[in-house]
């Protein structure tokens, strides 16, 4: 569960948006929409932590996990275009080959109830969830010609 209190995002002591709240339960999917500069991004920021809200609480269970992919993507500078798609191709690969190996590990293993076997499902998880938000099934299968 997500909910929002009360939430108050100001800048150079401005208001960017007041007064917000809302409470988003499990499963629950929802659209945001606005013009440009009405706090989307920023609203988004603050459930992920990124930045906390002027004023008001923010509150999100311990067992939530949130994704979220910045509208302006973090890269080198110095980096060529083909070595950042390089770089990516081998994240995925890197990705893919874990999964395969965890996949493996689990598979040979009998202590379900143990510590070691929820880290690994947890590993397991968080790999997966990359590598499918990096789209590595669609980029391996045209690698691949299929």
């Amino acid at each position: 569960m997500i909910s929002l209190e009360g939430v108050h995002i100001e800048y150079d002591g401005k208001l960017l948006f007041g007064d917000v709240s809302f409470m988003l339960r499990q499963k629950e999917k929802v659209g945001l929409v606005g013009n440009n500069g009405s706090g989307k991004s920023t609203l988004l920021k603050i459930i992920h932590g990124d930045i906390g809200p002027t004023k008001g609480n923010v509150n999100i269970s311990s067992d939530m996990k949130i994704g979220y992919l910045p509208q302006h993507m973090v890269h080198q500078e110095d980096q060529t275009v083909y070595l950042s798609v390089f770089n990516s191709l081998k994240q995925i690969s890197g990705l893919h080959a874990d999964i395969q190996r965890l996949n493996q590990e689990i598979a040979e293993r009998e202590d379900y109830h143990s510590d070691g076997y929820s880290r690994l499902l947890d590993d397991l998880k968080t790999k997966t969830e990359k590598y499918h938000l990096l789209d590595g099934d669609r980029l391996n299968r045209r690698l691949k010609g299929h």
